[in-house]
């Protein structure tokens, strides 16, 4: 199976999404971009420039609510099946952890930077997780062909967003 995705404003995205009924494209944001997401079995890209990877773990089934982190973890060559081995036997450790929702392990296509996508209940949830385990990461720092990084994202609230710009134009009018 295979993950998509693309950076661009909430309405573009919105509107991709909505020439694809079928697909389960679920959208987040923060403060400086947004991001669409999706997980098919054929290879196909509905964006046109995609990020694409396989995904090596599965668990849990991504909702249309919560807080996201995407660890990215660039790895040498030779420390890419040493991280695939270390996460396949992780499987059932995360299942533990408080307010998660869902996680993949997305090996990338083309590049080294492997991706940690972890939706939680609430960001709440990602901090608590991330004081205690986040610096205590256990890839091997030999493996790792630069600094690992996290982005966060908050699954569009398409309610709070119309009431949002329903206030906007009623402010305008006003």
């Amino acid at each position: 199976m295979r993950a998509y995705m693309t950076n661009g404003t909430i309405d573009y995205l919105d509107h991709i999404s909505e020439q694809h009924p079928t697909l389960d494209i679920f959208i987040m944001h923060n403060k400086n971009t947004g991001l669409a997401y999706y997980e098919i079995t054929n290879k196909l890209s509905l964006f046109q420039q995609a990020r694409v990877y396989e995904i090596l773990v599965i668990q849990g089934k991504i909702q249309e609510d919560g807080f996201i982190s995407m660890r990215h973890i660039p790895l040498t060559d030779d420390g890419k099946p040493v991280f695939e081995n270390e996460w396949r036997h992780k499987d059932n450790l995360l299942q533990s952890y408080k307010g998660i929702k869902a996680y993949r392990i997305l090996k990338p296509i083309h590049g080294n930077a492997y991706i940690v996508f972890m939706q939680w209940d609430d960001e709440d949830s990602f901090r608590q997780w991330e004081i205690t385990h986040l610096s205590n990461e256990q890839v091997t720092t030999n493996y790792r062909a630069g600094k690992a990084f996290t982005t966060t994202y908050s699954m569009v609230d398409w309610e709070a967003l119309e009431m949002e710009e329903s206030e906007t134009t009623d402010n305008e009018h006003s």
